[in-house]
């Protein structure tokens, strides 16, 4: 019996893919449980519908990536005469940043908050593999 799979099952396959299994299998768990459905065409259909909106997810998620690498992010923070900043920079200050930039579903990786001035390289990674290394500069209000 041929099923595609509206989820992903540990040991049978990945969501979007379509696999054969036993006719009991295919009924009584995975169609019942709504992780699969029968497939045909319009399961097929709806399969290469849903491949085409990931493409297009990825292509924004890259899109994002490649504008916010371009452009960079300036934080302006609080800091004293000789450099010292009294407010440290985290990552939900980037996220905030980067939302007001209109980009969403970001994720910062962050080892420790940053308090001082000056240009870093952090990571800020999409979902599907998207993202990178981008520079982060912090200057005084």
């Amino acid at each position: 019996m041929r099923v595609l799979l509206i989820k992903d099952v540990k040991g049978v396959g990945r969501r979007n893919q379509v696999v054969d299994v036993a006719e009991g299998y295919g009924r009584n768990f995975l169609i019942k449980k709504g992780l699969g459905i029968f497939s045909d065409e319009r399961a097929i259909g709806m399969k290469k519908e849903a491949e085409r909106e990931e493409e297009a997810r990825k292509a924004r998620y890259e899109k994002e990536y490649e504008k916010i690498k371009s452009e960079g992010i300036e934080i302006a923070v609080s800091a004293g005469d000789r450099g010292q900043v009294f407010e440290g920079v985290n990552r939900e200050r980037i996220e905030k940043e980067l939302e007001q930039k209109g980009v969403k579903e970001e994720k910062v990786l962050l080892k420790q908050t940053i308090k001082k001035l000056g240009e870093e390289e952090i990571e800020v990674r999409w979902p599907m593999g998207v993202g990178g290394k981008v520079k982060l500069k912090i200057v005084r209000k």
